[in-house]
């Protein structure tokens, strides 16, 4: 559980003028209790509306001109709400966006590789909104509407939301200097599972946004299109070698792999650097492995997309 992290994060934060708020969606654990041991206010939805429709009602309670989202496996620095205040001080955005730092609470290779690459991507190059720990002020969240809430489940709402404020001008301001920790354990199977789902809910929005969306990021940056497609010639080239058995499919496989771990070798040297030698290996292996789950996920939403058009 991760909740009495988070909250007690908050609640310790050096910045005390602020109202806590906790929707509760329809959860079956003990959430509820766990919250009540903080000075919060809980709205608890009798079933599970949805991530974004539950970010809406707490918004919508709110009594603030900011609004502060912040996910409930995310925890936050002492000074972080501080650096919030400020960071709206400055240039007047509408939106502050903080990103994951290299703090981990979990050592095992999966949440060790995940968390590190969120990292590494909002440190790097990530232009879009992400609702873990995003700031907006509450004209601007009631003017786009807030989030939709025909996207279910909490997958690609807040890129969904990012899109509006995009296409509504609003400014929106990356704060490397606010940087929490992603509290989330994973395992291979949910480290697979969060990139196929999310990749596949992501392809459908693109598709729904078609070209007016133009926004950059780890999802659509050179380095990663490249990385794609490194692991998609390998797939084929090694279907090539097992079915027709080509000759030239182990050498191909090799020259990709070089270029692929080329690619992504700043990022390799960060896991060495923060989680040791090890992940020279480790690292490349998960890295595969997401590219993997991708591919599958954009073919899954292909394949939907194209039965919703017959």
């Amino acid at each position: 559980m991760t909740l009495e992290a988070t909250l007690a994060g908050i609640c310790n934060s050096d910045y005390k003028a602020f109202e806590l708020i906790l929707v509760d969606d329809g959860s079956s654990d003990n959430s509820v209790s766990i919250a009540r041991n903080f000075p919060c206010r809980i709205l608890s939805n009798e079933k599970n509306i949805g991530a974004a429709a539950a970010r809406n009602k707490g918004a919508q309670a709110a009594k603030g001109d900011t609004l502060l989202f912040i996910d409930a496996d995310v925890i936050v620095a002492r000074d972080t709400l501080t650096r919030f205040c400020a960071a709206f001080k400055d240039g007047s955005p509408d939106v502050v966006v903080g990103v994951y730092g290299r703090a981990k609470n979990f050592s095992n290779p999966c949440s060790v590789y995940k968390n590190l690459f969120l990292h590494f991507s909002q440190d790097n190059d990530s232009a879009r909104f992400w609702s873990g720990c995003a700031a907006i002020r509450k004209e601007v969240y009631s003017r786009c509407l807030g989030f939709d809430e025909n996207i279910k489940g909490a997958l690609v709402e807040d890129t969904a939301f990012g899109y509006a404020l995009l296409k509504a001008n609003c400014k929106i301001k990356i704060r490397r200097d606010i940087q929490v920790m992603h509290n989330h354990r994973y395992t291979l199977a949910s480290l697979y599972k969060n990139e196929f789902s999310k990749t596949a809910e992501w392809v459908k929005l693109l598709k729904r946004h078609g070209t007016r969306i133009k926004t950059g990021g780890y999802y659509l940056n050179r380095s990663n299109f490249l990385s794609l497609m490194c692991v998609a010639g390998g797939i084929v080239s090694i279907l090539f070698s097992v079915i027709l058995g080509f000759p030239l499919s182990f050498l191909l496989i090799c020259c990709l792999f070089v270029f692929f771990a080329a690619l992504n070798g700043r990022f390799y040297s960060l896991l060495v650097r923060e989680a040791g030698q090890k992940y020279i290996i480790i690292g490349p292996l998960l890295n595969i492995l997401s590219y993997v789950a991708v591919i599958a996920g954009i073919i899954y939403a292909e394949i939907a997309l194209f039965k919703t058009r017959r």
